[in-house]
This record gives structure tokens, sequence and C-alpha cells, in this order.
């Protein structure tokens, strides 16, 4: 029965060392999305900042 459990174990770490390696890139990102303070909130302003500045994506904002 313990046996199970240490075979199972390592190939739960097999797994998931397998997974850690692909997603390696993320680790760039680690400044970016566990921030200790988080982004401010946007004010209506800055929504409309936005919409004015970006021909692509500010229509999509309005239309939300």
């Amino acid at each position: 029965m313990a046996k199970e459990g240490v075979s199972e174990q390592s190939l739960f770490q097999g797994v998931k060392d397998f997974w850690s390696e692909r997603f390696r890139i993320l680790d760039s990102y680690h400044p970016y999305l566990r921030r200790e303070n988080p982004l401010p909130s946007w004010s209506a302003a800055d929504v409309q900042e936005f919409i004015g500045s970006d021909p692509v994506h500010g229509p999509v904002v309005c239309t939300l």
C-alpha cells in the first residue's frame, strides 16, 4: 500500500516537471501576473482617452 503512494507521488512529480518545462516562459511574466500592488482602476476619463486614441479597439470598447 505504501508503494502505491510513493509511485503516485513520483508520477505526479514527473507530470508536474513535464509541464513546468513547457510553461517556463510564464516565469518571464511573473512580475506582471503576480503584482504586490494591483494596477489602479481606470477612470471614465481614462476610458474615453483610450477610445479616442485606439482606432482598432476603441470602437469595440464603445459597444460594451
